[in-house]
């Protein structure tokens, strides 16, 4: 998406995986998910904000000992960009798929989420944030659980004057797991990984942060 000036946002969502019934079924795969977004302001708008996001589906459940479907990973690689001679805001954001339920089986996996930007820009001040947030594990009854998935944020920022470049990832809680004879196994927690580096030509910030989901 483009405009002048302002907001602009992008967003997409994969659809989620259709449920399974029966023994060695399995729950269907969640849809993956791409977007990106551009700005363009040319009368030196106060601020300009890009942002975008993308979240993997979930998958399906399975019923009566059928298996779990796989929640789908997201990925944005550079997908937010802008120009204008003000402010400008990036952002973009990744989620995966959560793991698909079981009851009596295996659970779906969790989807990763990997949110990576490496920009520059000649704005009076500049911003650039990437998120990323690892899907849920698979919850169970009578079988195993799955791990939470794993979030990874970069963010690399050039800027010819002031900036400020964020970074914040986010591991998937693990999958639950229970059951009237105590055979649930719970999933571990996701991993989360960060990073910021920024290079301006006056003030500058670089932070980052990484939180490892709960356990099941």
């Amino acid at each position: 998406s483009s405009g002048g000036g302002g907001s602009i946002a992008g967003g997409a969502r994969g659809g989620n995986g259709g449920k399974a019934n029966g023994y060695d079924k399995r729950g269907g795969a969640g849809g993956s998910a791409s977007s990106s977004a551009f700005g363009g302001a040319l009368d030196g708008a106060i601020l300009l904000s890009v942002d975008t996001a993308a979240i993997g589906g979930n998958g399906g459940d399975g019923e009566n000992f059928a298996y779990g479907g796989d929640g789908a990973n997201a990925l944005l690689m550079n997908a937010v960009s802008g120009s204008t001679p003000g402010a400008l805001y990036l952002r973009q954001f990744a989620q995966g798929g959560a793991g698909g339920r079981s009851d009596g089986s295996d659970a779906g996996l969790a989807g990763n989420a990997d949110s990576r930007l490496t920009t520059s820009s000649a704005s009076a001040t500049v911003t650039a944030v990437t998120e990323a947030t690892g899907g849920a594990g698979g919850d169970t009854v009578d079988g195993n659980a799955t791990s939470g998935g794993t979030g990874v944020a970069e963010t690399h920022l050039l800027a010819a004057n002031a900036g400020t470049a964020h970074a914040r990832a986010t591991g998937g809680r693990g999958g639950q797991g229970q059951g009237p004879w105590n055979n649930g196994s719970p999933g571990t927690g996701g991993d989360a990984r960060s990073f910021s580096s920024i290079d301006a030509g006056t003030d500058a910030l670089a932070t980052a942060s990484a939180t490892g989901g709960w356990g099941g």
